[in-house]
């Protein structure tokens, strides 16, 4: 499913006309007749704490993207049989795209280490598709690989759960330029870019590894059922051998808390 570029303003006044009876999704904001939304991009459904949920939405298990969103609001009875959400859906898709878009944004607000990036808080058209990715940057969404999400990892020296690092600038062409020299030399990372020695990283960002189609991966990144955000990303190039036992990646890593920054700034600009 493609989702149209959406508008945040828009979305914003959608929310308040068609979703502020039921929701919130302000910072802070309470549960109604239905849970906060604030920061509901990357959360799996049925999990804010506290909240009495349908079983089908506990089972379901759905990590919200907006594309699960963007499907969902056409008819939420059909998209999650058992739901008690009582909601007619959203049937026309530019209308579901600023909607998903301003999530999307009040997700970056929940979490944003880089909601300079996202456009966030502008019309979405300049940001485009970057914007559906850049929720992985928060996402806990390991669902698939029955990992623990990051929140539960212990966090290692120097990720960007510490806070001196959240609060630096990450810098794109920085990132660009230690790609070339450390990376492009068995990766690619530009739209169409072909394999190399290793698989091409152009949309990396919230696809799971060992996935992409024709590549041969080692058993080991097949089977760690990691989904690529900026957090595993961060730790996996400090010592790829050590964070995925047995990958075939001949890579001595990236020690600078700094350089891996810039690189996984890079990356998620090339989602």
């Amino acid at each position: 499913v493609e989702v149209p570029e959406g508008d945040v303003k828009k979305g914003a006044k959608l929310f308040k006309a068609k979703c502020a009876q039921c929701h919130t999704c302000e910072k802070g904001g309470n549960a109604k007749q239905g849970p906060p939304l604030y920061g509901v991009m990357g959360r799996t459904s049925g999990t804010y704490d506290g909240f009495a949920y349908s079983e089908s939405n506990k089972n379901a298990a759905i990590v919200w993207s907006d594309k699960h969103m963007f499907e969902y609001l056409v008819n939420p009875k059909k998209y999650m049989p058992g739901t008690k959400m009582v909601f007619a859906g959203v049937k026309k898709a530019g209308e579901r795209a600023d909607l998903c878009t301003y999530m999307l944004a009040q997700a970056m607000s929940a979490f944003g280490p880089y909601a300079l990036l996202s456009g966030v808080g502008r019309t979405a058209a300049a940001a485009g598709r970057r914007i559906a990715f850049l929720f992985a940057l928060v996402c806990h969404c390991f669902a698939m690989s029955g990992e623990p999400s990051c929140a539960e990892r212990p966090p290692v020296q120097g990720t960007l759960q510490d806070s001196k690092l959240r609060k630096k600038k990450k810098d794109v062409k920085k990132g660009a330029k230690l790609f070339k020299a450390k990376c492009a030399q068995c990766h690619t990372c530009e739209k169409g870019g072909n394999a190399k020695q290793g698989p091409p990283l152009w949309g990396v960002m919230g696809r799971q590894s060992g996935t992409l189609e024709g590549f041969a991966y080692s058993e080991a990144n097949k089977s760690s059922g990691i989904i690529w955000s900026d957090k595993h990303m961060f730790e996996y190039l400090v010592n790829p051998k050590k964070y995925i036992p047995g990958t075939k990646m001949v890579f001595a890593g990236v020690k600078k808390a700094g350089e891996r920054a810039d690189l996984c700034a890079y990356m998620i600009g090339q989602a």
